[in-house]
C-alpha cells in the first residue's frame, strides 16, 4: 500500500513537471487564412476559432513519450447558447487506428473537404452546441505519435491512462475549459474507449489531489461494446431488412458459423474480449448476400457486387464491402497533402506521416488481454449518475439497431435489467430553420439515464449523412427541443438552429408562447442555472419560476401601494390635482384589479404546472416502441434448421481477410461482435 501511494505521488510529480512546460492557448491557434478554401467564406465571424497541434503525455524531454493531435472548433458567430458556451465535446472516431479527422472533416466537425482539397464550412457542426475537440489516439493514430521506442497500447485499460495525461495537460492549456460540462462522444470502436475513458475520469474524480474533471455524458454512436453478442444480430438483422432470404443456396453456412459462435458463447465462460467464431460471421454474410449476376444473369459490375458493410443502401466491390467508403475520405487526404496545411496546424511535416485514415498497428497490438468488452463497464458508469446516448443509424449492418438494443436488454443497473415497462418512448421530428419544414428523424428511449436514439435513413456514419440532424442527438441530450404532447403520443421537435437560452423553448410547454405568462417563464429560465442532465431539476425550476412570479406580483403590489400614497400627498397639497385625482384613483383600481387577478392566476398555474409535472413524463425521458413486442433471446440456434430448407453447400470461397488501411480486417473490423438469434 506504502508502494502504491509513492507510485501516485511521483505520477502527479511528473505530470506537475511536464505541464510546466506546455504551450499556451495561443501558442495552438489556427490562422483560417492558411486553410485553403476557407479564404471564400464570405462571412468570417462564422468561421470557428481553431487551435490545433500536439499535446504529449508526459514529460517532453522524455523521447519515449507519445503525442495525441488534437484540433478544437470554437463558435464565433455568438450565436451559441449559454449552454453551448458551458459545454466542452470531445469527439474519437473508432479503429481501432482511426484517425477522428473522419469526424472534424466528414462528419460532426465545423469543415467539410471538396473534391479540390479545399475546406469550406459545415452548417450540421457540432461546435454550435459546445466546444468540439476532434482528438487522434491511441498513440500512432493519424497524426499522433508513439515514442522513441514505437510503443503501441496493447490493453484499453493502457489507452485510458493515457487519454487520461492528455487531458491533464489540455486543462493545463485551456485551464477556462476545465469548469466546463464534459461529453465524451465518437462511433464505432470508441464504444470501447469512451466507457473505459469515463471510468478513468471517474477514477481520477475520486482522488483528493487529482484536478477534477466535470464530466457529464457520454455520447456513442453505432457502438461497438459487445463484439461477441453483437455479432450474433448479424443473421436476424439481415433477415429484417431482406439481405437474405429462406432457401437460399449459401446459407447453410452462415448458419453453421452462427451456431459456433453461440455454442461458444454458451460453453466458455472465460472473460475474453471477443471469438473468432463470433467474428467471422460478418464475413461469411457479406458472401453469402454477394450478387455476380442479374435477374437477367448478366454479369455485375464489380464495384457493385457486395453490400456496403456500413450502409446497407449501397454497394461496393468484393471483399472491400464498404472498405472504399465514404466518397469523401480522398478529398481529405487530398486537404491534409496540400502545402501549408501540416504547419498551419502546428505539426512538424518532417515528423509525422503523411495522414491515413487507418493505421493497421495500432489495431494489431491493442488486443486486450487484460480488458473485458465495455459492455461490462456501462452498468457501473450509469449508476454512477452519467448520461449514457446510444444512437444509431437505422441502415448500419456493422453495428446495428438490433444489436444494440438487445445489448441493453442484457444490461441490469440500478435494481433492473434492460428497458421496462417505465421506459419512456418519443418520435423525433427535425424542423427546419428556413422552411420550417418538418421530417421524421428518427425515435428516442430513455429509462434511468440511458438513452437510446435511432436515426432514420443513416449509416455507420451518422453525422456524415446528415449533420443537421445529427446535431439533434446534442440537443436532446441537453434538453434544447421542443417537446410536444398529443393523444397519440409524445414527440421532440430539433432545429437546424435551436433558440438560445434567452427563449428557452421547453419552458413556455403547455403555455401560449406569445403571452406574458411564457415570456416571464423564459426570461426566468433565462437566469437559472440548470444540470442538462436532470429532468427533476427541470420541474423544480418551473416550480421556482411561479414562485418568481408571484414575488415579482408582490412587489408590484407594494409599488402600487406607494403610488397610492404618493397620490393622496399630492391631492391635499395641490387642489388643482385633487380636481385630476378621480380619474387617477379609478386607475388605480383597475390595476389592483388587474394585479389581484394575476397573484391568482400565477397561484393556479403554479400548482397547474406543479401537478402537471409531478405526474407526466419528463423530457429527459426518450425511449421504447410500445409497439414492439420484447421477445426473449434463445440460447441455441436450433430453429436455424427452419431456414436451411433447399439450401446448398456454400460453393463460393470465404470472404477474404482485407483491411482498410487501419480499420480492422473485414471479418474482425471494429464493428463485429456478436449477438443472439431471434426466433425468425
Amino acid at each position: 500500500m506504502l508502494l502504491l501511494s509513492q507510485m501516485h505521488w511521483v505520477a502527479l510529480a511528473m505530470l506537475a513537471r511536464f505541464s510546466e512546460a506546455l504551450y499556451t492557448a495561443q501558442d495552438y491557434a489556427v490562422s483560417p487564412d492558411l486553410l485553403p478554401g476557407l479564404s471564400s467564406v464570405q462571412d468570417p465571424n462564422l468561421i470557428p476559432q481553431m487551435y490545433a497541434g500536439h499535446i504529449p503525455l508526459g514529460p517532453e524531454d522524455d523521447e519515449n513519450v507519445g503525442n495525441y493531435f488534437f484540433w478544437k472548433f470554437h463558435d464565433n458567430s455568438g450565436r451559441a447558447s449559454e449552454k453551448a458556451n458551458n459545454t466542452l465535446i470531445f469527439w474519437l472516431n473508432g479503429g481501432p487506428g482511426c484517425s477522428s479527422m473522419d469526424g472534424a472533416l466528414m462528419e460532426s466537425g465545423a469543415l467539410r473537404i471538396d473534391s479540390d482539397g479545399k475546406a469550406y464550412l459545415n452548417e450540421g457542426g457540432w461546435h454550435t452546441r459546445g466546444d468540439v475537440v476532434f482528438v487522434d489516439q491511441p498513440a500512432g493514430t493519424g497524426f499522433s505519435t508513439v515514442g522513441a521506442n514505437k510503443k503501441y497500447d496493447s490493453d484499453l485499460l493502457d489507452v485510458s491512462q493515457h487519454f487520461l495525461n492528455f487531458l491533464h495537460n489540455y486543462f493545463h492549456v485551456f485551464p477556462d475549459d476545465l469548469a466546463k460540462n464534459v461529453i465524451l462522444a465518437g462511433e464505432s470502436y470508441a464504444g470501447q474507449y469512451i466507457p473505459y475513458f469515463a471510468q478513468a475520469i471517474l477514477n481520477n474524480n475520486s482522488e483528493e489531489e487529482s484536478t477534477k474533471i466535470n464530466l457529464k455524458a457520454l455520447l456513442i454512436g453505432n457502438g461497438w461494446m459487445d463484439p461477441n453478442r453483437q455479432s450474433l444480430s448479424y443473421i436476424p438483422f439481415a433477415f429484417q431488412k431482406g439481405l437474405i432470404q429462406k432457401g437460399d443456396s449459401r446459407l447453410s453456412k452462415l448458419l453453421n458459423q452462427q451456431e459456433l459462435c453461440q455454442n461458444k458463447l454458451n460453453s466458455d465462460h472465460d472473460d475474453r474480449f471477443s471469438f473468432s467464431e463470433c467474428d467471422d460471421i460478418l464475413g461469411v454474410l457479406l458472401d453469402v448476400t454477394r450478387v455476380m449476376k442479374d435477374s437477367e444473369g448478366k454479369n455485375v459490375d464489380t464495384n457493385q457486387q457486395c453490400t456496403n458493410m456500413y450502409d446497407l443502401r449501397l454497394k461496393d466491390s468484393y471483399p472491400s464491402c464498404g472498405m472504399n467508403w465514404p466518397a469523401d475520405l480522398p478529398n481529405v487526404a487530398k486537404f491534409f497533402g496540400t502545402t501549408g496545411v501540416i504547419e498551419a496546424l502546428h505539426l512538424d511535416s518532417e515528423k509525422v506521416p503523411n495522414w491515413h485514415e487507418c493505421d493497421d498497428k495500432v489495431s494489431g497490438h491493442l488486443t486486450n488481454p487484460t480488458s473485458r468488452a465495455s459492455a461490462h463497464i456501462l452498468p457501473s458508469i450509469l449508476e454512477s449518475g452519467l448520461e449514457v446516448v446510444l444512437f444509431n443509424g437505422d441502415q448500419d449492418i456493422i453495428c446495428n439497431n438490433l444489436g444494440v438494443e438487445t445489448l441493453i436488454s442484457e444490461l441490469s443497473w440500478n435494481g433492473e435489467k434492460g428497458f421496462t415497462v417505465n421506459m419512456q418512448y418519443y418520435d423525433w421530428m427535425y424542423k427546419e430553420e428556413q422552411s420550417d419544414n418538418i421530417t421524421s428523424a428518427g425515435f428516442v428511449k430513455y429509462e434511468r439515464n440511458l438513452t437510446f436514439i435511432s436515426v432514420y435513413n443513416a449509416s455507420h456514419m451518422v453525422p456524415f449523412d446528415n449533420s443537421l440532424v445529427s446535431r439533434g442527438i446534442v440537443d436532446i441530450y441537453l434538453n434544447d427541443v421542443e417537446l410536444v404532447q398529443e393523444d397519440g403520443g409524445d414527440t421532440l421537435i430539433s432545429e437546424s438552429f435551436s433558440a438560445d437560452d434567452s427563449t428557452p423553448q421547453l419552458d413556455c410547454e403547455g403555455v401560449d408562447k406569445d403571452s406574458e405568462e411564457c415570456r416571464a417563464l423564459a426570461t426566468e429560465a433565462s437566469n437559472t442555472d440548470v444540470d442538462e442532465g436532470e429532468g427533476d431539476e427541470n420541474q423544480g425550476n418551473k416550480e421556482t419560476d411561479t414562485e418568481d412570479e408571484d414575488d415579482e406580483d408582490d412587489e408590484d403590489d407594494d409599488d402600487d401601494d406607494d403610488d397610492k400614497e404618493d397620490d393622496e400627498g399630492d391631492e391635499e397639497n395641490d387642489s388643482e390635482d385633487e380636481v385630476n385625482s378621480e380619474p387617477s384613483k379609478d386607475s388605480h383600481r383597475i390595476k389592483v384589479a388587474i394585479v389581484s387577478m394575476s397573484i391568482s392566476a400565477a397561484i393556479i398555474a403554479g400548482l397547474y404546472f406543479m401537478f402537471r409535472d409531478r405526474f407526466r413524463p419528463k423530457l429527459r425521458a426518450i425511449l421504447v416502441d410500445s409497439k414492439t413486442k420484447s421477445t426473449q433471446r434463445k440460447k441455441n440456434v436450433s430453429w436455424a434448421s427452419d431456414l436451411e430448407q433447399d439450401a446448398g453447400d456454400l460453393k463460393d470461397p470465404p470472404l477474404a481477410s482485407k483491411q482498410k488501411d487501419g480499420y480492422s480486417n473485414v471479418p474482425t473490423e471494429e464493428p463485429r461482435g456478436s449477438f443472439e438469434l431471434d426466433d425468425l
